[in-house]
């Protein structure tokens, strides 16, 4: 099963592929973007590697996991998605990555404010989620 399409109130969200690779790495390169992920911008293999996981053994399709590649007005400006936990890969991990210049603009949890249709309630409830995020103010400043 092939993960849908997901529209919000401003963004499209396709299915993220390989073919998005060149967009995550630019992404990736950005010192800011990356200032609170690894601390550094990362270097096209090692966003290579980081979507190899994700499009490997941290999603599955199946139950809904997996990640999306966020388009703005036809461009893309970053990725969402929901998918294993590496360290603990019984739990779904839920994250964004936007694009410095659309910081601010509430775009980051625009799509994590609605659950994704048969996504969130695998790895945690809507409320489990606003009550994470709540108690952790501080990460909503990339939104």
């Amino acid at each position: 099963m092939a993960l849908n399409a997901l529209r919000g109130p401003r963004l499209e969200l396709v299915p993220a592929s390989p073919g998005h690779l060149d967009f995550f790495a630019r992404l990736n390169s950005d010192a800011d973007v990356m200032r609170h992920i690894s601390g550094r911008p990362s270097s096209r293999s090692e966003t290579e590697a980081e979507w190899s996981g994700r499009l490997g053994r941290r999603s599955a399709e199946d139950r809904g996991l997996g990640y999306w590649t966020g388009y703005l007005d036809a461009q893309p400006i970053g990725w969402w998605g929901l998918g294993f936990n590496e360290p603990n890969p019984g739990e779904g991990e839920l994250g964004f990555r936007v694009q410095r210049e659309h910081w601010r603009q509430g775009l980051g949890l625009e799509c994590t404010d609605e659950p994704l249709p048969g996504v969130l309630t695998y790895a945690i409830t809507l409320d489990e989620w606003l009550a994470r995020r709540a108690a952790d103010p501080g990460r909503s400043s990339s939104a």
